[in-house]
């Protein structure tokens, strides 16, 4: 199995969370040892996270405005249970 750089990008949430088959792991993990721009690509991913994790620390304790729909609402209250 062989992954192009843009199925890498594809599967990069799943990479990080380590939510892959372990093949699939191998061959992300192989590609990102051989290819300097898509290891470029998965920092930036990383820090894309984590700054908008801190950004939502920040504003965690505001009031959602009424604007926000209550199905977004609730799916990110799903999603902070997956974690």
């Amino acid at each position: 199995m062989k992954l192009t750089c843009k199925e890498l990008y594809d599967f990069m949430g799943d990479y990080l969370d380590g939510n892959l088959p372990d093949d699939v792991m191998c061959v992300m993990k192989t590609h990102l040892s051989r290819c300097p721009c898509c290891e470029h690509y998965l920092e930036n991913y990383r820090m894309a996270i984590k700054l908008g994790k801190t950004c939502c620390k920040q504003f965690a304790e505001e009031q959602v405005p009424d604007s926000v729909p209550e199905p977004l609402i609730q799916a990110i209250l799903e999603a902070r249970k997956k974690k």
